[in-house]
């Protein structure tokens, strides 16, 4: 029995084939490059085509958005995707074939979770960084939800500064100017940088960060996203106190690859975080595919009983 695994993601579609549903390990995999401008049509063209590939047993969908009793309901990063006519149409393109939706960062934490063991004691925070940054609780071996399934969107919590310019108001991916994510994921590093810099071409994060090594006016913008990105674990560390935070996701990655950053990162958080909490140990996801192998194990979710209870 094949169940297929779909990660979408703000510039890219991960997908994996896995045979058994109590395995992160997958088979076949694959990615697709896609841009923040995709519509609905589009996006449920991809996920028909990749379930009909294969014909699998059950898919598991991971999206970058608010997920609520299993419906998508809005995707802040890709803002042409309507997450209720996205869902109208998700049986139609997949044939009927059982699908469970679920925010990103819930599918790493299961993934972490399963590779950690499935500890029914465990605890931890997951904070996914990307091109925006989402998040989990992990508690006494379960995925903590709050009353909306809300619990652990990080990224739209309002910090207590924002960077000197920065407007007012929503911007062009539904985040605003003080808000945790545009200071310090993704999309706000690239806005900073056109800001800064109206005359040169676009960059990316990845390109900011590459430019960083030589370029003095990119190192300042990844220091300053550095910081804030510090700070906002600082704060987590302070309310939610767990035993350990994991880093995931590609700027999550990028922040504590690199030695000066990563160096820049721990100084802050410990500067910035309550007596006790400075200590929290932080460290990085040992897969960069969490959230796929996440949406595996949520297709298998109906044999599993261990990850039926960890997401109830």
């Amino acid at each position: 029995m094949e169940f297929l695994g779909i990660d979408v993601g703000a510039s890219k579609i991960e997908y994996a084939y896995a045979e058994r549903a109590k395995s992160v390990k997958t088979s076949e995999c694959g990615r697709i490059e896609i841009d923040a401008g995709i519509d609905t049509t589009t996006l449920l063209h991809i996920i028909g085509v990749l379930a009909q590939t294969s014909d699998p047993a059950a898919i598991g969908l991971s999206v970058p958005g608010f997920v609520v009793k299993g419906q998508m309901i809005r995707l802040p990063n890709l803002q042409r995707v309507d997450g209720r006519a996205f869902m109208r149409g998700l049986k139609a393109a997949t044939r009927g074939r059982p699908i469970i939706v679920e925010n990103d960062a819930k599918c790493m934490a299961l993934a972490e979770w399963t590779a950690r063991g499935r500890d029914e004691e465990d605890d931890f925070l997951l904070v996914a960084a990307g091109s925006g940054i989402g998040g989990a609780i992990v508690r006494d071996g379960r995925l903590a939800r709050g009353a909306h399934n809300l619990a652990g969107e990080f990224g739209h919590m309002r910090m207590a500064g924002r960077p000197a310019g920065e407007r007012t108001g929503a911007d062009n991916v539904g985040c605003r100017p003080e808000e945790w994510e545009a200071q310090a994921g993704g999309f706000g590093i690239a806005r900073r940088w056109r800001r800064a810099n109206p005359d040169h071409r676009r960059l990316s994060a990845k390109e900011i960060f590459y430019l960083s090594y030589t370029d003095a006016d990119a190192r300042k913008i990844v220091n300053q996203s550095a910081r804030s990105f510090a700070s906002g674990l600082a704060e987590l560390a302070c309310i939610l106190d767990p035993k350990e935070i994991i880093v995931a996701g590609s700027l999550g990655c990028a922040y504590l690859k690199d030695a000066q950053t990563r160096k820049l990162v721990l100084q802050t958080f410990r500067q910035d975080a309550r007596e006790g909490t400075a200590k929290t140990p932080i460290r990085l996801s040992r897969s960069p595919h969490r959230a796929r192998e996440g949406a595996c194990l949520l297709a298998g979710m109906e044999e599993d009983r261990e990850i039926k209870k960890f997401l109830a």
